[in-house]
């Protein structure tokens, strides 16, 4: 389980409803009103205000997007759900050809899970700050 101060929760811009802790068997469950692809946004907002949602033109001649793109540093974040990204066959065929052009453009692709993000969003934000570390150093 992961906490955050009330002070970590105002900065990443989360709702506080309650100071009391979670009901068991809630963790990793996406929470009323909150969906994964909106905690990682404002997670990596705070850390990365040049950061940019839903980043198009990472491929020229391709019209797919980027759900988090740092674009100076070519690290797309994505947030891969079951309903999207591996309940057809298609979407997955689809994802891996967008991934493979992404790699071809320079681009390192992060991907994360709403369990990921839900359950360990520290992890997915030290994961992210080393990505963003390492390809700043080869630059």
């Amino acid at each position: 389980m992961m906490r955050l101060s009330l002070a970590d929760a105002k900065r990443l811009g989360l709702k506080i409803v309650a100071v009391t802790p979670a009901a068991r068997g809630t963790v990793g469950r996406r929470r009323k009103g909150r969906m994964p692809e909106d905690v990682l946004w404002m997670s990596v907002r705070a850390s990365y205000p040049k950061a940019v949602r839903e980043y198009q033109g990472a491929v020229p001649g391709r019209r797919f997007r980027i759900d988090v793109a740092l674009v100076d540093e070519k690290i797309a974040i994505e947030c891969d759900g079951w309903q999207y990204h591996g309940k057809f066959k298609s979407a997955h065929a689809t994802d891996r050809e967008r991934q493979n052009l992404l790699a071809v453009e320079g681009w390192l692709i992060l991907r994360f899970t709403s369990g990921h993000i839900f359950k360990d969003l520290a992890g997915v934000s030290a994961t992210i700050d080393a990505a963003v570390q390492q390809r700043r150093a080869q630059l």
